[in-house]
């Protein structure tokens, strides 16, 4: 018989907030003031023609010069995560513990490898810290190392649904035993000068060329996908009866993780859709869901692709289908992080019975689309689904549970 997983500690680090009371408060505000123009002499010196972008979260100096010494960005944001979450968990970590931690990364932080590359070539000097800086798996040693965390410790990569594979071999690790706590979330950090990393999606055809900057997933209008610098989240995973047993707050239940591969482009999704579908009646069986988060990124071919999956599984009568909104026509797209905060939002969505809106102008026939924003709705389950390059796809089952602290 399987552990039941439940969420105790959320800890997002992003443009909407940094910590969940934040995080939750300007969601509920609806804030649309996070994008930022790219500025013109970058537009015309690199040949973009997106005009906006999400800039990367401002973290300020939250660690000691140590840390800024042998980390990067990437790290710092991801240990911040980590330690909110923690805090947000009441969690006390005895010093023998053997909790995991367990992260998602798409591309990871380039910025200190670019200008290493460029001061080598110039000086044939190098920072003598390069290594350990750039290492995919520094993020989730810096948090081990800063809460003295001594489980099995490692970094996921499935391109953009790493976090949502985080959090699923997180959930895995407690439902089957190995674990009864978990540290789990995902991160991206693509900041730098250069603009090279935007630009490198741009040529693909896939960023937001829109006037206004604003996504628009799962309309006719949308243009592609809004690009955002640099985030990260975190959430704390435990057993139920553990977190029962220390009267945790509870956020939601994970009641179940499936993945598929389409094992066809190394960019594109796979048009028919089947693996994702065959993934997601794995996952839901004959269960209700009365909310689901999107992967919805705002490109023609995911969200077209995505909205056929969903009319499949869910019919074409809209009173009949689940909720639905994109937390990516919010904040961008943050790629190895996404998975993360949209599990967030399905928490919250649980918990507080808030679901946000999206831009709703010439809306996909046939989805029931959230259109304003929702307070105080009775929400006991929800999906939120990861597609990520390469055709990795991830999608999770929460649940709502009784009362709030146990």
């Amino acid at each position: 018989m399987k552990n039941r997983v439940v969420i105790t500690g959320l800890g997002p680090v992003t443009q909407l907030g940094i910590g969940i009371e934040a995080f939750t408060k300007h969601l509920k505000e609806n804030r649309q003031d996070l994008i930022t123009k790219i500025p013109n002499e970058i537009k015309q010196a690199r040949g973009i023609k997106a005009n906006y972008y999400v800039p990367a979260v401002d973290i300020g100096k939250s660690f000691g010069k140590n840390m800024f010494l042998l980390s990067q960005e990437n790290s710092r944001v991801a240990s911040l995560a980590a330690q909110l979450a923690i805090e947000n968990a009441h969690l006390n970590i005895s010093e023998d513990n053997e909790i995991p931690v367990i992260f998602g990364i798409g591309i990871g932080d380039l910025s200190e490898s670019f200008k290493n590359y460029v001061k080598f070539n110039a000086t044939n000097r190098l920072d003598r810290f390069i290594s350990p800086k750039s290492m995919p798996n520094a993020p989730v040693a810096w948090i081990a190392i800063n809460n003295h965390l001594h489980g099995g410790n490692f970094t996921i990569n499935a391109a953009c649904a790493s976090g949502t594979y985080a959090i699923g071999e997180a959930y895995r690790k407690i439902a089957d035993g190995y674990a009864d706590t978990v540290v789990c979330g995902g991160m991206e950090w693509l900041k730098e000068k250069s603009f090279v990393i935007p630009k490198s999606f741009e040529v693909l055809g896939i960023l937001d060329n829109s006037k206004d900057g604003r996504p628009r997933p799962f309309q006719k209008t949308r243009t592609g996908l809004l690009f955002n610098e640099g985030t990260a989240c975190a959430l704390v995973l435990e057993d139920y009866e553990k977190a029962k047993q220390r009267g945790a707050t509870i956020f939601a239940e994970i009641c179940g993780f499936e993945t598929s591969m389409d094992a066809t482009s190394i960019v594109a999704i796979e048009n028919s859709g089947k693996n994702i579908e065959r993934m997601l009646r794995k996952l839901i069986k004959n269960e209700p869901i009365d909310y689901y988060n999107a992967h919805g990124t705002g490109t023609v071919l995911n969200d077209d692709v995505e909205s056929r999956v969903f009319k499949n599984i869910f019919g074409l009568d809209k009173s009949k289908q689940p909720l639905i909104n994109s937390t990516k026509g919010l904040l961008g797209h943050t790629f190895g992080a996404s998975g993360a905060i949209e599990a967030v939002i399905c928490a919250i969505a649980l918990k507080e019975g808030y679901i946000h809106s999206n831009i709703i102008d010439s809306p996909i026939e046939n989805l029931n689309l959230v259109e304003k924003p929702l307070s105080n709705e009775i929400i006991n389950s929800a999906v939120s689904t990861s597609f990520g390059f390469g055709g990795h796809n991830g999608a999770l089952l929460f649940k709502k549970v009784g009362d709030d602290n146990v």
